[in-house]
């Protein structure tokens, strides 16, 4: 035995499968049905180009005034680290260290009212001692990378020298 509800759902059930089926011209049922669509975002990062064309001068870095002067500054980069680590390991920490303080990858920096900064645009420091005026290679400062490898061998030498000789002086057998 059917009731007038059943009935009712089965006339609902019945036009749902007609409307899903394209078959009922007009249905006056209201089906919530979540549409969503697709859309893709293209995400994009402002970036100022570094390379010149003619005599154009290069732009600031962004969020800096114009005005300013572009140059190099040496800093303690992956070269001078790598270079460190490996005389550590073949000279000791004495050397190493001394490589330390003679840091020799160049960079490009941007300096305006003797404030310097990096190419991205965060702060370095101030006056001329983190700033050179020259055009920037993308190589080491080879000066300061043969003045940091020469005091290190100086040092290692003489290390090596002084341990020896201790060691040779504590011999009993000497």
């Amino acid at each position: 035995m059917t009731t007038p509800a059943s009935k009712t759902k089965d006339a609902e059930y019945s036009k749902l499968n007609q409307a899903e089926q394209g078959t009922v011209a007009s249905a006056a049922i209201a089906v919530a049905v979540p549409i969503v669509k697709a859309t893709s975002v293209k995400i994009t990062k402002k970036v100022q180009e570094i390379t010149t064309s003619g005599d154009r001068p290069h732009p600031p870095p962004f969020g800096l005034p114009e005005g300013g002067t572009w140059g190099t500054n040496t800093h303690h980069g992956s070269k001078t680290c790598s270079t460190s680590a490996v005389c550590c390991i073949c000279c000791g920490g004495i050397p190493a260290c001394i490589i330390c303080c003679f840091p020799f990858d160049k960079r490009r920096v941007y300096m305006i009212d003797r404030k310097v900064y990096d190419a991205n645009g965060s702060f370095i420091g101030t006056g001329y001692d983190h700033f050179r005026d020259e055009e920037f290679d993308g190589a080491v400062d080879q000066k300061q990378m043969h003045t940091a490898l020469m005091f290190a061998g100086i040092v290692g030498v003489i290390g090596t020298i002084l341990f020896i000789s201790l060691q040779l002086s504590s011999d009993p057998n000497y």
